[in-house]
């Protein structure tokens, strides 16, 4: 089952609903609406996973993966990306790391659900 966005609420793969604010967004990280991106850190989102806006960075699609430095959690770059900074944002694509790559995460595409 495909995640779904309707006038006023979004469907989740796991049949939760959200109700969104208004039928179609129009301004930026709106509820209802996308991003590409993920956290600044070594986690694997899988889709339904969580997070909160003062965590999640947009980034371009060709920009979309986030370089770990060796044995440092605190060092990661995303190349070009924003902080959104608000809201509640769910994984509808794995943010993961990709086969044969130990301190790489990828980008997934993010919903904003409050």
């Amino acid at each position: 089952m495909a995640v779904t966005v309707s006038g006023t609420s979004i469907t989740f793969n796991d049949a939760t609903v959200q109700s969104t604010a208004a039928s179609v967004p129009t301004t930026a990280y709106a509820i209802g609406g996308y991003v590409i991106g993920r956290p600044l850190n070594l986690l694997n989102y899988a889709v339904n996973a969580t997070v909160a806006g003062n965590s999640l960075y947009a980034t371009s699609s060709g920009q979309g993966t986030a370089d770990v430095g060796y044995g440092s959690a605190g060092w990661i770059s995303l190349n070009v990306s924003v902080l959104i900074n608000v809201g509640s944002w769910r994984c509808v694509s794995p943010s993961a790391n990709p086969a044969g790559y130990t301190n790489t995460r990828q980008a997934g595409l993010w919903v904003r659900y409050a």
